[in-house]
């Protein structure tokens, strides 16, 4: 089959086994589970016979007219990476859900939920402009919502009204500088800022502060961690591990592909390189050691492991500080940072 159609199949397998899981009849709530696990596998064996079926060559799918710009996909040595990670991990946890779930109840709403949050942080990942991200970043906050908020009790309602106003505000953030951005230089495209752009230091500040705010909230940097303590513990388990596991990642890659190939390759000498390759890798340090500190201080399980989340993430945003920052070493930092996503 040819690769580009196994990438749009990968992404079609999760809209699917949501479409699916919802039409199934009653008698078959015992296998939604396999429905889940069936098409999150298949997702996960298209990306990987798309990437080493295909020569390992970069790949691409657009959806042209929709919302006018389209929708762009491009599986690549990048973001073959990530895919791959998340959709792994994704696998392993539908497998854990046979036993959990149950214990359970509306099974098939949380399935249903769960393959939606899977396709957006896929689309996230796959995303070649940044209105793409965009739209499936948002996808993924306000489907992962309802997966917080499973057990509907009063903890679980308090968390997710939380966690679903940072996204909000973090979604307005984030479109914020994708507006400033378009304006400024006329593309959504990952491409560096025309020189002209990166001189208006002004205009960068702000274009950099708008995504990082929409990106660190779903990273859970210090301080825009605070969603994240509250909604591990209230989340069903399988949940709770795709937020601090996968979801969180999806923040520190949009920063890393924001500053690191749009702002930073255009502003390498320049003010904007050093403010924010500094700015980050202060914030990736205060998250590390904050996170540390808090989860010792815990008591409950998915507490610790929230605030360990937290701290991991520090490592992994002083890295792209690392990386950002115009000391001719960035290939340090990327490398430091991709290892510890990995790790």
């Amino acid at each position: 089959m040819n690769a580009q159609w196994l990438l749009a199949l990968a992404l079609s397998c999760p809209l699917a086994g949501g479409l699916v899981t919802w039409l199934a009849r009653t008698q078959l709530n015992k296998r939604l589970g396999a429905i889940n696990l069936t098409f999150t596998a298949l997702s996960l064996i298209c990306v990987a016979l798309a990437w080493f079926g295909g020569g390992r060559q970069a790949i691409t799918f657009q959806l042209p007219g929709f919302m006018a710009l389209g929708l762009n996909f491009e599986l690549n040595g990048l973001t073959v990476i990530f895919a791959l990670l998340f959709l792994a991990a994704w696998t392993a946890t539908s497998i854990y859900c046979f036993g959990y779930m149950e214990n359970e109840g509306s099974p098939r709403r949380f399935y249903v939920f769960l393959q939606l949050t899977l396709l957006g942080c896929i689309g996230v990942v796959l995303a070649s402009d940044l209105i793409t991200l965009f739209l499936f970043f948002e996808l993924m906050t306000l489907c992962s919502y309802v997966l917080v908020i499973h057990k509907e009790d009063a903890d679980a309602m308090s968390a997710g009204n939380l966690y679903l106003f940072l996204g909000v505000f973090g979604g307005l953030a984030l479109l914020t500088g994708i507006f400033l951005l378009y304006n400024a230089t006329g593309t959504v495209s990952f491409t560096a800022i025309p020189p002209a752009v990166a001189e208006n230091t002004g205009l960068v500040a702000a274009m950099g502060i708008a995504f990082l705010l929409g990106f660190g909230i779903k990273a859970g940097i210090f301080p825009l961690h605070i969603w994240l303590p509250k909604a591990h513990p209230v989340a069903p388990t399988p949940a709770s591990a795709l937020l601090s596991g996968i979801m969180i990642k999806t923040g520190a890659y949009g920063l890393f592909r924001v500053f690191y190939s749009v702002i930073s390759p255009a502003g390498q000498n320049g003010a904007g390189a050093v403010f924010f390759g500094s700015t980050l890798l202060g914030l990736g340090l205060i998250t590390m050691v904050l996170g540390a500190f808090l989860a010792l201080q815990q008591r409950q399980a998915k507490k610790t492991l929230a605030y360990s989340s937290v701290s991991q993430i520090g490592y992994i945003v002083m890295g792209l500080g690392a990386a950002v920052l115009p000391f001719g070493h960035d290939l340090y930092g990327v490398s430091g940072m991709l290892f510890h996503i990995l790790n």
